[in-house]
């Protein structure tokens, strides 16, 4: 047979790569719905090399037992393609909107049932695949179906990647190119020569990049709120460099001393992540929110005159009113807030730091004057 020392090697490759990546924890992410997906792509692809081997090792062997083994092989390699689509997607979509529509789901479920029902018709009338009389496998018309949807559910995660991108300007890290490239390779090159298996090893490549990526994710992100960290603003400065006017604004939390006093750090770490929620929820779409340090958080997003930032301030203040009138803790969230309109192309972001700080002072003053307590900065 042809290639059977390169599938060898390759796979290899592939099996090495895939248990080192399960043996460091790389898959580990802050979402566990996440970290379970990366881990089930990860076993699927290191099950399917080894079988990989394991075929190339027993095709064209004589007997019954070789035949059922190289049959079975095969019937994984289609079931395998037909899972690993899917779980590509939910991973793209739940990373983007934070889960995932039952009608995916739903739709994904029936895919992979007709598909195994037609894999199942092929034990009866070969339309897949056959194994012939040598235990030499041949290709059938419904091969290319197969390869197919596979195609179509990268294709479909690369859609939702762009389109999140253009439309929201986020998802700066998730690793859709670096994952997509190995994987259409390994399609085309395994779709164009018969012998040469190599579309598993090149998933694990397009895993570990993956991974990779992901990991890079993690050095930008804070950990506690899952914003984006102050480490960020750089590269937000030589993105922002030539896009024109935008609108930078500060939160700085009143009174969070008094929180963690009275009510432990857990508190002060929880009323932390709900600032974060609000503000990542009243931030247009096309920014982004940063936790700065301790209660210091930084949006920024699109805007050309000071009347645009004034409307987002109005929004967080009318929000941050009714959490407090919620009563779901017995503690209240304000802010104090400074911000400004800005171009990059004429000033620096270490510039627009001190700005902005000094109109959250000023208001911060103020909010203190008016609650008759004297302003410790340090405390506040």
């Amino acid at each position: 047979m042809l290639y059977l020392s390169e599938i060898y090697i390759v796979n290899l490759l592939g099996i090495m790569l895939l248990v080192g990546m399960m043996a460091s924890g790389a898959w580990k992410l802050a979402n566990r719905y996440e970290s379970n997906m990366l881990l089930y792509m990860i076993v699927v692809v290191l099950m399917s090399c080894v079988i990989d081997s394991i075929c190339t090792f027993s095709e064209g062997k004589q007997g019954a037992m070789w035949f059922y083994i190289v049959y079975l092989c095969y019937f994984w390699f289609f079931t395998a393609n037909l899972i690993m689509g899917p779980a590509w997607v939910f991973l793209i979509n739940h990373h983007i909107n934070g889960s995932n529509p039952r009608w995916l789901g739903f739709a994904s479920t029936i895919l992979v049932i007709i598909g195994f029902i037609v894999l199942l018709a092929n034990a009866i009338k070969p339309i897949v695949f056959e194994i012939d009389i040598m235990n030499i496998y041949h290709r059938r018309m419904f091969f290319w179906l197969f390869n197919g949807v596979s195609l179509t559910y990268v294709v479909l995660g690369m859609v939702l990647y762009i389109h999140r991108r253009l439309h929201f300007q986020s998802m700066r890290f998730f690793p859709v190119f670096q994952f997509f490239i190995p994987v259409v390779f390994g399609l085309l090159v395994q779709g164009i020569n018969y012998g040469l298996s190599v579309i598993w090893p090149a998933c694990s490549v397009g895993l570990a990049v993956m991974l990779i990526s992901l990991q890079n994710e993690k050095v930008y992100m804070d950990q506690l709120t899952g914003l984006y960290n102050r480490d960020f603003l750089d590269k937000v400065e030589r993105e922002r460099a030539h896009r024109g006017r935008f609108i930078m604004m500060m939160l700085d939390m009143n009174e969070f001393k008094a929180i963690n006093d009275n009510y432990g750090h857990s508190e002060g770490d929880q009323a932390l992540i709900t600032v974060g929620q609000i503000l990542s929820e009243i931030v247009p779409r096309d920014g982004l929110v940063i936790r700065y340090a301790g209660d210091e958080f930084f949006a920024l997003f699109g805007g050309r005159t000071f009347e645009d930032g004034e409307v987002i301030q109005k929004r967080i203040e009318e929000r941050f009113k009714k959490y407090n009138e919620s009563g779901i803790k017995p503690y209240r969230l304000t802010g104090s807030i400074g911000f400004g309109v800005y171009d990059l192309s004429n000033t620096t972001m270490d510039t627009i730091l001190k700005d902005i700080d000094k109109r959250m002072y000023e208001q911060k003053e103020v909010y203190y004057k008016h609650h008759e307590r004297r302003h410790d900065r340090r405390g506040a």
